[in-house]
């Protein structure tokens, strides 16, 4: 076994190290984890890689084994870390072991610290101190804000590591060695889960922007994080980084709204389709990395279940008020709810049942899947058979009936309003635009205006809105919020009652091709989209739980790429209030029941 290290070059940031090995960038921060004792051998001129092992290999085979175990599951740790081994303090190392360590080139020290350390990559620092590893990649799609490690005392600090090579000034996210972190247990099911954050939520230590250089610019680093956020920290989730967001989390069309920061890169197909929004970053990441898990989004009305459709990834929209909105940048929250975008629906399922209580119980999956003619029958022939197939096999699962139903006329016959659904809830709208400059806009343009004597920078999709805002009377948000009562009730009465009586599915972006430049081609004057009232906002005016699910691939020809290119598919399906858990349960079973349908997604231009 060699262990060969080409040292390409080494940078001391302050007391932190950035070190090329064989062409990867490394990163450690100044936070000495444990010390060394040098014995007679010199102190090393820079900072060396090294691995701790808790435990002194046996034998040879025993060491090997314990290095194939350690290059296992880890993309941190390579195999020049190996060329320096460190053990506990008063650990006896074998004898043929320290003679197979000589004879290979294999330094090996004795710590002195009283410190237990996970067996792991560690940096050797020139003063014998060790410090955790973090591996360097650059966000080629443009999804993050920032890269963030933590610091020594809860609170988190932006990384100042940056990747040798990069992309149109890409930024470089850090991402520590799994090993650092123990197996997931009940008390910590996210144990070593690498979680980004969409920048809407405040993590202590760090500036919250917002999609908004002005926001970014006035308010000092969080003070504390958002206890949703918190929440998965304290399961064991560890932060890599900021997620873009549309500005403030108000929907926007690339590339035409995006004008403080550039819209992510949607992977998928040619790599030019949108990734939709506002929990943009979020969707793409983790359509885009391997290295990251699960992304933390919010949703008001379709910001997680928009951006998993388009990026081909599972994502879920809860229960109102399941989870606390306290450190969130607001929209209202009558709709606000924080959310996960994952490429496994198992450690979907993990987090969620983990994260909050379900409100309702299920004493068993749905009798009755309602397809809304309003979805339904405007759907391509080419795309309906793969929504034909996963019905189908759902209906199989659950032993429940398929029933066809035009919700509009449901909505007049059961409450007597003549207008029809469309009209009724496009004055719903006013709650959103009142609230969020209420709660955000009149706060931040005045505290803008008594700091820097002039007014702030907004995007035109949230100029407009805050524009709308002023003109809102008190009796239009009131009849607003009468509305948003009575569609609530009709929805939660009608067609999803209880967890166990029905649930409601429609096509969520049925492989849309949708160009991020499609708002700037000449003859095109109206840009499509994946969102109307029929789609993603009736969960949130009900207030109940959305999933959005990847089922497959559209195929079409790209005016990018010239050739056949895939787009994913995915299908909403919307359970009764609390009833997440058996979403999420129904979905994994599926999964487990039925070799046709595959519960996690592949990274890059195809999701399977």
């Amino acid at each position: 076994m060699r262990f060969l290290t080409c040292l390409a070059w080494a940078n001391a940031a302050g007391a932190s190290t950035i070190l090329q090995i064989n062409g990867t960038t490394y990163y450690s921060p100044e936070f000495y984890v444990g010390s060394v004792s040098l014995e007679n051998a010199p102190p090393p001129a820079v900072a060396l890689p090294a691995v701790y092992l808790a435990e002194a290999p046996s034998s040879v085979r025993d060491f090997e084994k314990k290095v194939a175990e350690l290059l296992q599951g880890d993309d941190v740790i390579s195999i020049t870390f190996f060329s320096t081994i460190i053990f506990p303090a008063g650990l006896q190392v074998p004898d043929a072991m320290k003679q197979y360590f000589r004879s290979t080139g294999v330094g090996a020290f004795i710590s002195s610290s009283k410190n237990e350390l996970p067996s792991g990559p560690y940096f050797l620092q020139p003063s014998g101190n060790l410090t955790r590893v973090y591996k360097v990649y650059v966000d080629t799609s443009m999804a993050f804000t920032q890269g963030v490690i933590e610091g020594e005392h809860g609170e988190y600090l932006a990384s100042v590591a940056a990747a040798g090579d990069s992309v149109n000034a890409a930024i470089s996210i850090p991402v520590p060695s799994r090993h650092y972190y123990p197996r997931p247990c009940a008390n910590k099911p996210l144990s070593g889960i690498r979680l980004g954050v969409k920048d809407v939520f405040n993590l202590k230590g760090v500036r919250t922007g917002g999609g908004s250089r002005a926001y970014f610019a006035l308010y000092p680093p969080a003070a504390e994080t958002a206890s949703s956020l918190q929440r998965l920290i304290d399961m064991g989730a560890v932060v890599v980084g900021k997620l873009k967001t549309s500005q403030f989390a108000i929907g926007q069309v690339p590339t035409a709204n995006y004008v403080d920061q550039l819209a992510p890169f949607n992977p998928r197909g040619d790599g030019y389709q949108s990734p939709s929004g506002s929990s943009c970053g979020p969707g793409a990441a983790i359509a885009s990395y391997d290295w990251l898990d699960l992304a933390l989004g919010t949703d008001t009305t379709g910001s997680i279940r928009g951006p998993s459709a388009a990026n081909g990834v599972y994502g879920m929209r809860v229960t109102n008020a399941s989870l606390p909105l306290d450190g969130i940048l607001p929209i209202s929250a009558a709709m606000d709810t924080p959310g996960l975008i994952a490429r496994d629906a198992e450690l979907l399922q993990i987090a969620y049942k983990s994260w909050f209580k379900a409100k309702s119980e299920f004493p068993s999956f749905p009798k009755t899947i309602m397809l809304p003619d309003e979805n339904w029958l405007s759907l391509e022939a080419t795309v309906a058979p793969a929504y034909n197939k996963f019905i189908d096999d759902l209906s199989t699962l659950t032993g429940a009936k398929i029933e066809r139903v035009s919700i509009n006329t449901s909505f007049i016959e059961k409450t007597g309003n003549k207008e029809g659904l469309e009209t009724f809830t496009g004055a719903i709208q006013a709650i959103l635009v009142l609230d969020q400059w209420e709660n955000l806009g009149r706060p931040f343009f005045s505290d803008y205006q008594r700091h820097f004597g002039r007014s702030p920078f907004v995007d035109p999709v949230l100029r407009a809105g805050l524009g709308i805002a002023q003109n809102v009377s008190s009796s239009d948000y009131i009849e607003a919020q009468r509305r948003l009562k009575v569609y609530r009730e009709w929805f939660t009465s009608q067609l999803v009652p209880s967890c166990e009586s029905s649930l409601v599915a429609y096509p969520l972006n049925p492989g849309l091709v949708l160009y991020r430049d499609d708002s700037l081609r000449i003859n095109n004057a109206t840009v499509a989209s994946d969102s109307s009232v029929y789609s993603t906002e009736q969960a949130s005016f009900a207030g109940v739980p959305d999933y959005a699910i990847p089922i497959g691939v559209h195929n079409y020809n790209s005016t990018v790429s010239g050739v056949e290119e895939k787009l994913p598919m995915g299908i909403g399906i919307i359970g009764g209030a609390g009833c997440d858990h058996m979403l999420l349960d129904m979905i994994v079973k599926l999964g487990k029941e039925n070799e046709g349908f595959r519960t996690s997604v592949k990274t890059g231009r195809v999701p399977w």
